[in-house]
């Protein structure tokens, strides 16, 4: 495993040793406990359905069928009470009190009821007692209503007490419901419960009820901790998740306790897995609930949060729609909370450099535990990114302009500072034409691999050259324009400094000047128009007669124009070639027809002549003279 680090000013060390001692206090500490819903304490209504229990059990000394709890144990055929001018009857909660339980507020009683005659009615009284473990009853409350009309089929009567004031019976102890209904003196009333559909039931309010008490992480040696490694064996690597549930009834009334995991990227790894209770019964005020999970050694590092569900008996009928709502557990719903980490937390620093040593400053960097972004931020104008990173690996990532510019693997294993040398370039790129020469002055743009493109044009040096600093490497599109003409389009990649070449379609047109006796033209000018009459070009031809030009593809014009004094005659000579197609790099040949002019159109020939003519007369005269005296002497 790559651990590249480099050595760290004074100020720095001085920061990580700060931060270690922060570190070490923290995790050997604190261990995160369980929160409770910030919603206060509020009185909840809790359902007890009355039961028909062939086992009679025993409550504090007292033998009896008649039963009530907040289960949904049904018979299989609902029991009945009936009795003439008067019924009376009563249930016990069973099992009884598993802590002391405060009655707070409204007591309301459901019970399925019918009479006969024609216009029944009836006055119920509800009477509520507490049986203690010595079998003692004592009277709690009892209410007497008015007169309430009844019916001859089984229909539902509901009898609500809205502020029946507060008492609280003690642990052990069993509350005694007593209902009694006087009607008319030749009326038979019935009592209907113990089926789904006969679902008689007392409802209590209170704040004692099912609580999250506490949720606590262990490792796999039953030791209470936050901190797991994944370096850690694979039977070691297990987070042990126990939540202990409180019930003033007895452990019978937890229907449900379920656990989330979600890891740090906010993803949810297990979701309301049911925990397996492996303490606790059915009388147990306090129930240990439990789940495991094993994580593997590429685990996600950082902090995970825990959240633990727990459902009472009164939340499952309220789901099932026990007050007229379905499919929610409402207020019913506790939960609780708490984290752990993976890996312990350290100070880290991370410089990033280019290729030629040079600090990069603003890039982004990326810590990535099993390809998840744990932490991320951009390096200062010193180069260094700082971070608290948890032991275990990583891939730490670079980005600079959009592009990833070095992935390296690293281990952490305390506060440190690592360098990180990225594929950051400063790459020269020369721009030459057909035949390879440089091609100076040529516009250019440039696409990033972000998809960036410069607004304003680069220009070549004279030498051809483009030159960037500090890039990325990746993919970079090319477009150079040739007088106004785009001669280049390409994708070169970068992964060097270069040099790059990028040939282009700019061609070098040679124009070989000529006179009509096929020597070269010294001095002449050679004019390249467009199509379009526009001059692109022009140049003098050198002591070969050329003049050579760099012309993207296209068709063109050339004229040449030469003017000069042969033999004292001053001569102007021209020549055109309407139409020449450029498509690669060749000589074209041009020849003036009235340069060089014949000799005797010439100022000089005539003087010449002239000269010689004169030279002859006086010659002639001379020879004359001489012989002239040569006879007279004689």
């Amino acid at each position: 495993m790559l651990k590249p680090k480099v050595k760290l000013s004074a100020a720095q060390l001085l920061a990580i040793l700060a931060l270690s001692l922060i570190v070490c206090t923290f995790t050997s500490n604190i261990i995160p406990s369980a929160s409770a819903d910030p919603e206060g304490d509020p009185i909840k209504s809790i359902i007890f359905y009355l039961h028909y229990n062939n086992a009679t059990p025993y409550i504090n000394g007292y033998e009896t069928f008649y039963i009530m709890n907040t289960t949904q144990q049904w018979s299989t055929a609902p029991s009945t009470v009936k009795n003439l001018q008067k019924l009376y009857h009563y249930w016990y909660l069973y099992p009884t009190l598993a802590s002391d339980y405060t009655l707070n507020g409204v007591i309301s009683l459901g019970i399925w009821i019918n009479a006969t005659g024609t216009t029944p009615s009836g006055t119920p009284t509800i009477t509520l007692y507490e049986r203690d473990l010595s079998g003692t009853e004592t009277e709690v409350y009892s209410y007497t209503f008015g007169s309430m009309t009844l019916y001859n089929v089984p229909s539902y009567l509901n009898l609500t007490i809205p502020d029946a004031g507060t008492y609280t019976f003690h642990k052990g102890s069993s509350i005694k419901l007593y209902f009694e209904i006087v009607v008319g003196a030749a009326t038979y009333a019935q009592l209907w419960f113990d089926t789904i559909t006969f679902d008689s039931r007392l409802i209590l309010g209170s704040v004692d009820y099912m609580r999250l008490s506490s949720v606590k992480i262990y490792d796999a040696n039953e030791t209470e901790t936050s901190i797991f490694s994944v370096h850690w064996s694979d039977t070691q690597r297990k987070v042990v998740i126990r939540a202990n549930v409180t019930d003033p009834f007895g452990g019978y009334d937890v229907y449900q306790v379920n656990v989330t995991l979600i890891n740090p990227a906010d993803q949810v790894i297990v979701l309301n897995q049911t925990m397996t209770k492996i303490s606790g019964n059915l009388f147990s005020y306090s129930n240990l609930y439990e789940a495991n999970w094993t994580y593997p050694a590429d685990a996600v590092l950082g902090n995970y949060r825990v959240v633990v569900t727990a459902v009472d008996n009164s939340g499952y009928s309220y789901y099932n729609g026990a007050t007229g709502v379905y499919g929610s557990y409402g207020p019913y719903l506790e939960r609780g909370y708490t984290t752990f980490f993976i890996g312990t937390p350290y100070f880290v620093q991370i410089k990033a450099t280019d290729t030629h040593g040079e600090i990069i400053e603003g890039a982004l960097i990326q810590a990535i535990s099993s390809e998840v972004v744990i932490d991320q931020g951009y390096t200062n104008a010193t180069g260094w990114w700082t971070a608290t990173l948890y032991s275990g690996y990583y891939n730490i990532t670079v980005f600079w302009h959009g592009t990833m510019v070095a992935k390296t693997p690293v281990e952490v294993t305390e506060s440190a500072g690592f360098q990180i040398t990225c594929s950051v370039y400063y790459p020269t790129f020369k721009v030459v034409d057909d035949v390879d020469s440089p091609l100076p002055e040529a516009q250019v743009y440039i696409k990033s691999p972000n998809g960036t493109i410069n607004i304003l044009p680069m220009y070549t040096t004279e030498n051809g050259f483009v030159n960037l600093t500090q890039v990325p490497l990746g993919s970079y599109e090319f477009t150079v324009l040739w007088k106004g003409v785009t001669v280049k389009q390409t994708t070169q990649t970068v992964d060097s400094d270069g040099p790059y070449t990028i040939k282009c379609q700019v061609y070098e047109l040679t124009v070989q000047v000529l006179g009509n006796d096929g020597n070269p033209v010294r001095g002449a000018y050679v004019v390249i128009d467009t199509q379009a009459g526009i001059v692109y070009d022009f140049k003098m031809s050198d002591a070969s007669g050329q003049a050579t030009f760099k012309l993207p593809v296209g068709t063109y014009k050339i004229e040449a124009y030469y003017s000069t004094v042969y033999w004292l005659t001053h001569v102007v000579a021209n020549a055109t070639k309407p139409s020449v197609t450029v498509a690669s790099s060749h000589t074209e040949t041009i020849t003036f027809s009235n340069f060089p002019p014949p000799l005797w159109t010439t100022t000089m020939f005539w003087l010449l002549l002239a000269f010689a003519i004169f030279i002859t007369v006086l010659g002639a005269f001379y020879f004359l003279y001489k012989r002239g005296r040569r006879f007279k002497g004689k």
